[in-house]
């Protein structure tokens, strides 16, 4: 690794930090001083201006979404590694997303964040909009589905409905959870395909182990979004039908944005 990408890592490392003890205090007062407008427009500034330019990772985004009035969406997509939250992030700024509640234990490379006390990782999680929840815990699935039916009365919920990472993005079966609470209260579904210049990511294999996270393959990696129509789960007359639906949508785009790397 050059001189540089260790000096993105570590500017990389130093804006997580600051972030993580600063963002929340500073949004919540830019939303009570201006609105929650102004508190987003923060965010996204942090999102796409510095965090994707410290790392040098250029976005080509197809959108042909067509917004609905004010109203609050699902977003999908398929999951990579870490990286798919700051891009999405800096697109769908006013939203909350659902990780898995090791997304720091996990990443062992981070010892730092590790050893945080539970008061820090809190901070983490709330500075960052992230809501956990505790794989094959009924109880978590619960509470995570109840917080979401809130949030989404004022802002998007991002979720990558596998469940976990896999390298190359590569596409397996969708959670049903979601897809349940959308077609219950119908809430529309926003398709997100995406893919990296390169092959990177996470995965979690049977015997429990883990890809090692790698944040160089991070830097001055070129990206490619394509946003899809919305889906209106009323359109459907099941919620199995609303998931089959959605999972050929993203992964259509994946493989023909795969074809043409």
């Amino acid at each position: 690794m050059n001189v540089l990408n260790k000096i993105r890592i570590f500017l990389f490392h130093l804006m997580v930090i600051y972030y993580t003890l600063t963002s929340y205090i500073t949004y919540y007062i830019l939303e009570t001083i201006f609105n929650r407008n102004v508190a987003n427009m923060f965010e996204y500034f942090i999102y796409k201006h510095i965090v994707l330019n410290i790392l040098n990772c250029n976005i080509d985004t197809k959108d042909s979404r067509k917004m609905l009035d004010n109203k609050k969406y699902i977003i999908m997509c398929n999951h990579y590694t870490g990286l798919d939250y700051f891009i999405l992030r800096s697109i769908f700024t006013d939203s909350y997303t659902i990780v898995k509640s090791d997304i720091i234990s996990q990443r062992k490379d981070h010892s730092l964040l590790v050893k945080m006390s539970h008061l820090l990782i809190n901070l983490f999680l709330k500075s960052g909009k992230l809501i956990s929840y505790i794989k094959k815990n009924s109880k978590s699935g619960k509470e995570v589905l109840e917080k979401t039916t809130k949030i989404l009365k004022h802002s998007n919920i991002i979720i990558f409905p596998e469940g976990q990472s896999y390298i190359d993005g590569k596409l397996v079966s969708f959670k049903k959870g979601m897809f349940d609470l959308a077609y219950t209260e119908n809430i529309g579904i926003i398709p997100c395909s995406l893919n990296y210049s390169k092959d990177i990511g996470m995965e979690t294999f049977k015997d429990g182990s883990i890809t090692k996270l790698v944040l160089s393959d991070w830097i001055g990696i070129d990206a490619k979004l394509t946003i899809s129509d919305i889906i209106e789960p009323k359109k459907f007359n099941s919620s199995e039908e609303l998931l089959t639906y959605t999972f050929n949508v993203i992964n259509k785009n994946y493989r023909i944005n795969t074809d043409h790397k």
